[in-house]
């Protein structure tokens, strides 16, 4: 018991000490700077719904997507934005566009 009191005890002590040498509040070269990050989008996706029981109805329809995905970065704060657009196409089985 009091084996793995001190190997507990160790291994804490191991886990803690790196982060208390991190800690400080002055500048740091490896902090990073302030930076904008733009990522723009474009999606196409194609789907086939069957129906097996108890009829035989197939729909199939495509989804396109264009957005972009925005995020800025400072020493102390961060923020981000998305602007998505999708449209969807029937193409079979009654489907409307939409």
């Amino acid at each position: 018991m009091n084996r793995r009191f001190h190997l507990l005890a160790v291994g804490l002590v191991a886990l803690v000490l790196p982060g208390v040498a991190w800690a400080d509040d002055e500048p740091h070269p490896l902090k990073p700077a302030p930076h904008i990050d733009v990522t723009p989008y474009i999606e196409a996706d194609q789907v086939v719904t069957a129906e097996v029981e108890p009829g035989s109805d197939t729909v199939t329809y495509t989804t396109v997507a264009a957005g972009v995905d925005v995020s800025a970065t400072g020493h102390y704060s961060a923020a981000s934005a998305s602007v998505r657009y999708e449209r969807h196409f029937g193409e079979s089985g009654g489907f409307r566009d939409s």
